[in-house]
């Protein structure tokens, strides 16, 4: 995060970043932030004030602001309460059924059967073989 400048300013800088300067970033920025569901009452504070699940969102936001095709998730629901946890599932649903390609680590098997298309599961740390089929 970028310090000393609010959440939306930072969703602001990705769209700059991605695309130039625009009069409609502003409204794009605070568009993203509704969507993964941060609190409006945030959007104007710096996020090195937050939880580490509203930093997690704004990351997010600023991860969609672009329309990438595809999404790479970490543990996103990792510092995630109940209910912002499932607004997040529910955000990857929809996603998907919208065509964006997502690779994600989730260590929760109910979340893994609920959004999964395809797994791969690692097991025995980092000195035991690959999946069959993976290659390093």
């Amino acid at each position: 995060m970028l310090p000393r400048r609010t959440a939306s300013q930072i969703v602001e800088h990705t769209l700059i970043e991605a695309y130039g300067a625009s009069a409609e970033h502003p409204e794009a920025a605070s568009e993203m932030l509704r969507h993964v569901g941060l609190p409006e009452k945030l959007w104007k504070l710096p996020p090195n004030t937050f939880s580490g699940g509203e930093r997690q969102l704004v990351n997010l936001a600023r991860a969609l602001a672009v329309r990438p095709r595809l999404l790479l998730l970490d543990e996103p629901t990792a510092s995630l309460d109940p209910a912002a946890t499932e607004r997040l599932l529910s955000l990857i649903e929809r996603l998907k059924s919208e065509g964006l390609a997502i690779v994600a680590v989730f260590h929760d098997p109910e979340i893994v059967r609920r959004l999964a298309g395809q797994t791969v599961e690692l097991t025995g740390g980092l000195n035991s073989p690959l999946p069959h089929g993976l290659t390093p």
